[in-house]
Formats: C-alpha cells, sequence, structure tokens
C-alpha cells in the first residue's frame, strides 16, 4: 500500500540529533529501510518536517520503522495511506 509518512522533529531534539550525527543517521537508515519513491525536507509549523511516499507491504513493518524516529530524534509521526489522483479518479467511474 503506497503510504505518506510525515516526520517532524522539535526544534531543541532535532539540533541535539543534527550535532550529534543522530539525525542524519536515523534519515539514512529509514530510507533504506522503506525505499521512497518521493522523499522531502522541509520546514512546517516550525520544525524540521520530512515527507517520504513509499509502499508499506505490510502494517506489521510500522514499529520497525517508526521506533527509531520515537527513541532517537523524539518524533512526531503521522503515516497514512495514499493514491496519485489518478488512480483515485479511475475509481469514479
Amino acid at each position: 500500500m503506497r503510504t505518506l509518512m510525515t516526520i517532524q522533529i522539535e526544534a531543541e531534539a532535532g539540533s541535539r540529533a543534527l550535532e550529534s550525527g543522530a539525525l542524519r543517521e536515523t534519515l539514512r537508515r529509514l530510507a533504506e529501510r522503506v525505499r521512497p519513491e518521493a522523499a522531502y525536507a522541509f520546514y512546517a509549523d516550525g520544525v524540521r518536517t520530512v515527507l517520504l511516499v513509499f509502499d508499506l507491504r505490510d502494517a506489521t513493518q510500522l514499529p520497525a520503522v517508526t521506533e527509531p524516529l520515537f527513541r532517537e530524534l523524539q518524533a512526531q509521526v503521522n503515516v497514512c495511506p495514499a493514491m496519485p489522483l489518478g488512480d483515485l479518479l479511475a475509481s469514479w467511474h
């Protein structure tokens, strides 16, 4: 299932993780694990934010994917199913 994951990292925790190298390493491992088809980093709501689009084959993958984000970055993570607009429009025929 195509999945949209938004990761938000609070400023203080993000700064510590950036200085220690944990931010780079945690996000690198995440990208290796989920192989996103799209990945963006930006600021939203005043915090560091990462947006990933990837294929989640099974919901049982979620703890392994999200736990390092909680533990190492104190991140807030939002995960939801997504589909291309073309697929949605085709489903309405």
